[in-house]
């Protein structure tokens, strides 16, 4: 049960440390700029990504639980109007 468990969580691990790895070497590269300027610039910007990120993270972490909870059930119809719901939320997130 737990190797399966991290076999799971992996993709989600490694998904995770990449928003915070973009902003590094954003940073990194800015860094040979002559100005700071570059470089508070680029912060800030990462900053915001990483607000964004994690302020829509929660349709990700509620979408599995209800998912999981409607696949245990064996309720197909219900998971594909979960699916339904959540791209239509993160549609009109990416358009916003």
């Amino acid at each position: 049960m737990n190797k399966e468990i991290l076999r799971l969580s992996g993709s989600n691990i490694l998904t995770n440390l990449t928003v915070p790895l973009l902003s590094l070497v954003d940073l990194y590269l800015m860094g040979h700029l002559n100005s700071t300027l570059f470089m508070r610039t680029v912060a800030l910007g990462g900053v915001i990504l990483n607000f964004v990120y994690r302020g829509f993270a929660f349709l990700r972490m509620s979408m599995s639980g209800v998912t999981a909870q409607s696949f245990g059930r064996g309720n197909k119809q219900e998971m594909a109007l979960i699916l339904e719901r959540r791209l239509l939320a993160a549609f009109a997130g990416a358009f916003l």
